[in-house]
């Protein structure tokens, strides 16, 4: 009878280019959290959660190098580093309505500006829960 083993990784994951890209996401992470503290704007805070998900993920997948049959690490680590862009891309709809609003732009703009960060948001959160299925 024949074994069946489900296998995480077809591979041994990268330690190099994990821990190159942890650093490089603390790095710009870093940046933006002093912007967001310079400037005060609530908005960038979605974008250094993103950033530090990336740094955990990236940080969890130089753990998979070492430990790559550990189903806990493979799910921090893909969960992570999947749901990073969506808090990126929630930061750049709230960032172009303001700049719409700015610049008068309102009637430009096929999505109203008042309610594009929540469409938005929720074609983001669909289209995780779709994935994730």
């Amino acid at each position: 009878m024949a074994s069946s083993t489900y296998v995480l990784y077809d591979y041994t994951p990268n330690l190099v280019c994990a821990i190159l890209l942890a650093a490089l996401f603390l790095l710009t992470t870093a940046i933006h959290l002093w912007q967001r503290i310079q400037s005060g704007q609530n908005f960038l805070s979605q974008f250094v959660v993103g950033g530090t998900f990336q740094i955990i993920g990236y940080a969890a997948r130089a753990v998979s190098h070492f430990h790559p049959k550990s189903t806990t690490v493979y799910a921090l680590q893909t969960l992570l580093i999947l749901l990073a862009p969506t808090l990126y891309a929630a930061t750049i709809y709230m960032t172009m309505g303001r700049v719409i609003m700015s610049v008068h732009a309102q009637h430009l703009s096929i999505v109203p500006v008042d309610k594009m960060t929540k469409i938005f948001v929720c074609g983001d959160i669909l289209s995780f829960i779709l994935q994730a299925a």
